[in-house]
């Protein structure tokens, strides 16, 4: 049963799809889908998506359950160029893992030391056809069973990868810079991005952050093309982390020094 319902609206190059939530705040529901018929042109179907904000990852894992599996009925029927873009509202870590409002399942813990975009990079996206029928890093996750959720069996990435950064593209800054997230994403399927950037940088003009993609159609669906993206991008964000946290744990340990020397200096143990 879809948490999602999909409006489908008939364009003559296409089709666009916006998937928006059921009134009933993280509770799956049915739906019926119009699906476009033209047969003669390049079919491109965009999901323009909003997450739900108070109900937690896996709430959100359902969405990406459901776009997942309507996006390969959609390929079954020629519309093989599609991307997600939207609001997903990837936010459950930092100090929202404080609020009970915004993190809602075990995952609000089970997640630490990863930001939920990144869990969803490597928990979601990197999991693909070829890895197996069955996402096993979501089942393992702890919220799902497989034999009586078809979630684990329909969030198999069927080629989607964000070309932007999931750790250093913040879309979002609020509490002062106390929390701050990658919470807008743009995933294509079928498609090579040449360029990217972000808009509204300095949040003038909305409390988001804006992102721009330029893409160009792949013609020939390469699964090794889209690993090859997904694992450059994972492999870029984890090294940029360790960067990060070399630093950091540099900075610490040269001001833990430094109050020691100063600690037993005043103790009279040593003198400067």
């Amino acid at each position: 049963r879809r948490i999602t319902q999909f409006a489908t609206i008939v364009l003559p190059s296409g089709g666009a799809v916006n998937p928006t939530q059921s009134s009933k705040r993280c509770k799956r529901k049915n739906v019926n889908d119009q699906n476009p018929r033209d047969d003669d042109v390049d079919r491109f179907l965009v999901y323009n998506t909003h997450a739900e904000l108070f109900c937690g990852i896996t709430d959100r894992l359902r969405v990406f359950a459901d776009i997942f599996e309507h996006s390969r009925e959609q390929s079954r029927t020629n519309t093989v160029y599609q991307a997600i873009m939207g609001d997903l509202n990837t936010l459950a870590h930092s100090i929202a893992r404080l609020g009970g409002a915004y993190c809602r399942d075990r995952l609000r813990w089970r997640t630490l030391g990863l930001t939920e975009p990144e869990w969803l990079m490597r928990n979601v996206l990197w999991w693909t056809e070829v890895d197996g029928p069955v996402n096993k890093r979501v089942l393992e996750a702890g919220q799902f069973d497989e034999a009586k959720d078809s979630v684990v069996r329909e969030i198999v990435n069927p080629g989607f990868y964000d070309p932007f950064d999931v750790y250093h593209d913040v879309t979002l800054t609020n509490y002062r810079s106390l929390f701050q997230g990658k919470l807008d994403w743009v995933l294509l399927l079928n498609l090579a991005h040449k360029r990217k950037r972000m808009i509204n940088v300095h949040l003038r003009d909305s409390d988001h952050r804006g992102l721009v993609v330029h893409a160009r159609l792949v013609r020939d669906r390469d699964e090794q093309v889209h690993r090859g993206n997904v694992r450059r991008i994972v492999r870029q964000t984890t090294t940029s982390r360790t960067l990060d946290y070399m630093w950091g744990s540099l900075i610490i340990a040269i001001m833990s020094s430094f109050l020691l020397l100063l600690f037993a200096s005043r103790k009279g143990y040593i003198e400067i």
